[in-house]
């Protein structure tokens, strides 16, 4: 895979990824969603920079939920 050929070896691709995007834009959203866990195989969890700032105990936990069942 040209992939891990640049990174340096098989195993250096990482284990998950956690993404804060600026904008609500679903172009990106797919492209690290794609990218991620379909070509690089690993999972990704993609939050928006405004839902941070405003983020209450339900969503921490709701976004905790979310990361834990990935692992």
């Amino acid at each position: 895979m040209k992939i891990n050929a640049k990174l340096g070896g098989v195993n250096s691709l990482p284990e998950r990824a956690l993404a804060i995007l600026l904008t609500s834009s679903t172009d990106i959203h797919h492209a690290i969603k794609s990218f991620g866990d379909v070509i690089a195989g690993f999972p990704t969890q993609r939050i928006r920079e405004n839902k941070i700032e405003r983020a209450n105990d339900q969503y921490c936990a709701n976004l905790g939920m979310k990361i834990n069942a990935k692992l």
